[in-house]
């Protein structure tokens, strides 16, 4: 395949799209394969092309929202073929709404679990705190980006795969400001997936774990810890967990 520019949603679309996404979820439930009815957002002015290339590629089509095998294989592809890009046009949501409606847009719907308006405004919209964690293909991106594990010398993406295995693994961080520093996801991950390749796994510790974290960075110890130290912390702390009957 050759190379496409990339876009960007307009402002005025976004904000036309947003400000009556209880009448365009309708649009969406109605248009499975097709996005065209996009377009007209904005007078016809929904997107504007920029100067950036990137492979043009194609997203498989996942069974349901619950493909795990395919919507992981996705995301290592979404990520091998856009983490080229500059870090201002991967964090920026005009992008990200862009990619969905013109490159994956059967694909995306396919991955909500609901079609609910709430849905529509994290999972595409990408409202509210963090939004590019929640929305249904950035996320994805990002939890390929915060967990490939370049030095593997088996496979790299082996992080990555535990995490989409149960993404609630993941979940819990995303909440937390420092969920977008690399090697403290990398630390937490790697103290989880060794806890649960033993044979121990409690979900529920999830959202105490990450709390825990949290609280390094209330006192500033979080600033000065290593990938190492994240991981012994939190593998401490899961074991801690699972002795409480």
């Amino acid at each position: 395949m050759g190379k496409i520019n990339i876009g960007y949603m307009t402002e005025a679309a976004y904000k036309e799209l947003k400000e009556n996404i209880e009448t365009y979820k309708d649009c969406f439930i109605e248009n499975p394969n097709d996005s065209s009815w996009v377009d007209s957002l904005a007078e016809g002015k929904a997107f504007q092309a920029k100067a950036y290339q990137i492979d043009d590629f194609v997203l498989e089509m996942p069974a349901s929202a619950t493909d795990i095998a395919t919507i992981t294989r996705n995301s290592i592809l979404l990520y091998e073929k856009l983490k080229h890009l500059p870090r201002y046009i991967l964090s920026n949501k005009y992008f990200w709404l862009w990619f969905m409606f013109k490159r994956c847009y059967s694909v995306a719907l396919v991955m909500m679990e609901k079609k609910e308006v709430s849905s529509f405004n994290n999972q595409w919209l990408l409202g509210g705190r963090r939004g590019l964690f929640f929305g249904i293909i950035s996320r994805c991106y990002y939890r390929v980006a915060l967990t490939v594990d370049e030095d593997h010398n088996i496979d790299r993406y082996y992080l990555t795969k535990f995490t989409f295995e149960s993404p609630s693994r993941f979940r819990e961080l995303t909440w937390r400001t420092f969920s977008s520093e690399k090697h403290i996801v990398m630390g937490f991950m790697r103290a989880v997936y060794d806890t649960v390749k033993s044979g121990k796994e409690r979900s529920s510790c999830y959202d105490d774990l990450a709390k825990d974290v949290s609280r390094l960075g209330s006192v500033k110890i979080l600033d000065v810890m290593t990938e190492d130290d994240i991981y012994h912390y939190v593998f401490d702390k899961y074991q801690e967990y699972l002795r409480v009957s």
